[in-house]
């Protein structure tokens, strides 16, 4: 399981309910924000907002090419003379500012991997990956974790709330004979 958050990418195979390996880096959805701001800045030398950068990865972010090339235009100050300015930009250019931040996620699936122990090799080759959080839901990353890993590569249907529902569904589980002056032990 590969949960890509804003701020955080966890990555754990899981055996019986329970995590074997598990491995986080802060490379995650703002990351993705992130390198959008730098890539306007570097490139076309305007200074864009968050807000900015987060529409420009919600509608032409990708991590795999489209099909179509998609182009947006966006507004930002012109880094030399502070005026506003407007751009167009494309999905595919935007997909090259991304690929370093998807290949970090990638290399930690793949450390993930191989740091498991092989007999648990096989059940990540039948049933594959699963990502979630609010960063699967970039554009072709579970195409371009296929093509990486070799591997089958599922995005959950629930990416953003899927961690915060199954903490609640394990949450229902407990004995409340186990819950004693509020804490749990």
């Amino acid at each position: 399981i590969a949960n890509i958050g804003a701020g955080r990418s966890d990555v754990s195979s899981i055996s019986l309910g329970r995590s074997v390996v598990g491995k986080s880096i802060k490379t995650a959805g703002n990351s993705f924000s992130e390198a959008i701001i730098k890539y306007i800045k570097n490139t076309h030398n305007i200074n864009i907002g968050y807000q900015t950068a987060e529409n420009v990865k919600k509608t032409i972010g990708c991590a795999f090419p489209m099909e179509k090339i998609t182009s947006m235009n966006i507004s930002g100050c012109d880094a030399t003379s502070g005026l506003p300015r407007f751009i167009s930009i494309n999905s595919e250019e935007i997909r090259e500012c991304l690929i370093s931040s998807v290949s970090e996620i990638s290399d930690l699936i793949k450390t993930v991997i191989i740091d498991t122990p092989p007999e648990l090799i096989s059940d990540i080759t039948d049933d594959g990956i699963l990502i979630t959080g609010g960063g699967a839901m970039l554009y072709g990353l579970d195409m371009y974790l296929k093509n990486e890993l070799g591997l089958k590569v599922f995005v959950t249907k629930n990416m953003q709330s899927c961690v915060i529902d199954g903490i609640g569904s394990e949450l229902s589980k407990l004995d409340l004979a186990e819950v004693q002056g509020g804490k749990f032990y």
